[in-house]
């Protein structure tokens, strides 16, 4: 007797939910950098806490947790069926949201054309974070 595979129906809410569960594990997985991890909390409090914050869009938070979902692969956070769900997680998000500017390519051999254009080399956005004082 087999199970039937659980059918989702992807919604603007949950996807950004599996998005945030994945970019948890890839955070344990040690895939970012401090500054990183800083952005992506304030990505994810914008998307689902509707923070708002002066230098973040929706729309860029948005870019910032599917970079960091790509960070989180090339570091080998995910298992294959992890990967094929925020695939389609990612596709989803771009069909429904035209200003989300990172767009998977059906050809495996390219990445992410329009997040290689942007001058963001290695995820790279600590100039966004706030500079924390330290008292010694």
């Amino acid at each position: 007797m087999s199970q039937e595979p659980t059918v989702i129906q992807l919604n603007s809410e949950n996807s950004i939910q599996f998005l945030v569960q994945y970019i948890e594990l890839a955070q344990k997985a040690g895939a970012f950098e401090l500054a990183e991890s800083d952005v992506l909390k304030r990505s994810i409090d914008i998307l689902v806490n509707k923070v708002v914050d002066n230098e973040i869009s929706e729309d860029n938070a948005k870019v910032f947790v599917i970079r960091g979902i790509l960070k989180g692969q090339k570091a080998g956070a995910f298992t294959l069926n992890d990967a094929s769900l925020l695939h389609k997680v990612i596709t989803f998000i771009n069909t429904s949201t035209s200003n989300v500017q990172v767009q998977p390519t059906p050809n495996i051999t390219q990445t992410y054309k329009k997040a290689e254009e942007e001058p963001a080399p290695d995820f790279d956005l600590s100039e966004l974070s706030d500079n924390v004082p330290l008292i010694i």
